[in-house]
């Protein structure tokens, strides 16, 4: 999977909050992880609704109370 071009797909103001991304496989299908530097506010989401590759825009990572990062999925 090009994570460039996936990278490159989503709104500017996602994409300044990116952190991290990898590749991971779902069943038989093949997808992406990204992480951000954030939580996704709902305008934000709003962005990314409308995208068919995006999956999973309510996914919060909570590595302590007051560190949580949003992430969702890219296939």
């Amino acid at each position: 999977m090009d994570i460039t071009k996936l990278i490159e797909s989503l709104p500017s103001e996602i994409k300044d909050h990116v952190i991290d991304c990898y590749d991971i496989q779902m069943g038989e299908q093949y997808g992406m992880v990204v992480m951000l530097d954030c939580i996704l506010s709902p305008g934000q989401k709003a962005l990314l609704q409308g995208n068919k590759h995006i999956m999973g825009l309510e996914c919060v990572a909570e590595y302590v109370p007051e560190i949580k990062h949003s992430y969702f999925y890219m296939v």
